[in-house]
């Protein structure tokens, strides 16, 4: 399985795993690996099915695949752009339980490449997976609402621009 993805570009590397931005060929390939709560959750939000959900998440979204050291996809991540702050989602692949810690360290590397250019981040998580809301949580997501009947958690990241003159809370104090 490595050989055939010997030609993708690394962006972020750690130990062996990497994320990559998402190609065509990802489509194919994950459709046939995603979990099954991430499955339930497409289905849930009115695509017809995941392959529908993953050609749109490719052609409407900055989207990077994170392997494993063994060349197996983690899981899909990255950015949905729209009217308001870019929502972070992450899809994660059957493998998860044996990835677990992979998964947590590369979704937190990707967080962190995203802060410099996008200082708030939202995200929205099905309130029917509490392991899904604890690791928004772990990411330093605040939880800010509820929508579609309590169905769904709204959560936001936001990170102080410490080098801004016009953030107020930072200015000095003046008598």
């Amino acid at each position: 399985m490595a050989g055939k993805n010997l030609h993708e570009h690394r962006i972020i590397n750690r130990g062996g795993a990497y994320l990559t931005p998402m190609n065509t060929n990802h489509i194919k390939e994950f459709r046939k690996q995603i979990h099954k709560f991430n499955a339930e959750e497409i289905l849930d939000s009115g695509y017809g099915s995941t392959l529908d959900c993953l050609r749109v998440m490719h052609s409407s979204s900055e989207a990077y695949v994170c392997r494993n050291k063994y060349g197996e996809i983690v899981f899909v991540g990255g950015l949905w752009f729209g009217d308001e702050a870019p929502q972070m989602f992450c899809m994660f692949a059957k493998n998860l339980e044996d990835n677990t810690v992979l998964a947590a360290k590369m979704a937190k590397a990707m967080l962190k490449m995203f802060e410099p250019m996008h200082p708030t981040l939202t995200m929205t998580v099905s309130s029917q997976f509490e392991h899904m809301l604890s690791w928004a949580l772990w990411l330093g997501f605040e939880p800010c609402g509820l929508t579609e009947g309590n169905r769904h958690v709204e959560f936001v990241r936001c990170i102080s621009n410490l080098n801004s003159v016009t953030d107020k809370s930072l200015r000095p104090v003046v008598h």
